[in-house]
């Protein structure tokens, strides 16, 4: 054993541990991982659920799936989906995600992503959070000391609303139901 040179005591000891990794710093890695600028929640998941199985190895799917759920909920990007994730509280990952893309697709779109737009498109998505449908009229409010007004007469709004929701991509879905 003395003329064992220290990198073969290494390699055995690997065989033997099974990992040249140490589990705790993947764990750490894990809990340290959030969502990047201009990545999907679906890449967002996958690289968690990646990154679960090295450091969570003896756990089976339910349990990773949980682990992976709870991180994802920490550690998504976008404030409005960390907020309808944590309202909601899904159940499963699937229901997590499902609720994500749901919530991510509804948001406004941002200038960059209106150029080529209609005025028309434009204006409404600029004020996207101070709109609502009440009796199949669309209202805007300011906040809640002003009154809200009327956007569009009714005969108009199935129409303008479903061409904006085309438009824009199909984003929206709960404003045209």
């Amino acid at each position: 054993l003395a003329a064992t040179s220290p990198s073969v005591v290494l390699d055995g000891l690997r065989k033997i541990l099974g990992s040249s990794e140490h589990h705790w710093v993947l764990q750490a890695d894990f809990h340290r991982r959030y969502q990047q600028l201009g990545e999907s929640i679906n890449d967002f998941q996958q690289a968690l659920r990646l990154l679960g199985r090295r450091a969570f190895p003896t756990l089976d799917a339910n349990a990773l799936n949980t682990r992976v759920l709870e991180q994802l909920v920490a550690g998504v990007r976008d404030p409005q989906t960390r907020k309808a994730l944590l309202r909601d509280r899904p159940p499963t990952l699937e229901k997590a995600l499902a609720l994500a893309r749901k919530v991510s697709n509804v948001r406004p779109l941002s200038k960059s992503e209106l150029v080529g737009y209609s005025y028309e498109t434009q204006c409404v998505n600029s004020l996207w959070d101070k709109l609502f449908i009440e009796n199949g009229v669309l209202f805007y409010r300011d906040s809640k000391q002003y009154p809200k007004r009327v956007v569009l007469l009714l005969s108009m709004v199935d129409d303008a609303v479903k061409r904006i929701h085309v438009e824009l991509g199909h984003s929206g879905m709960h404003k045209t139901k």
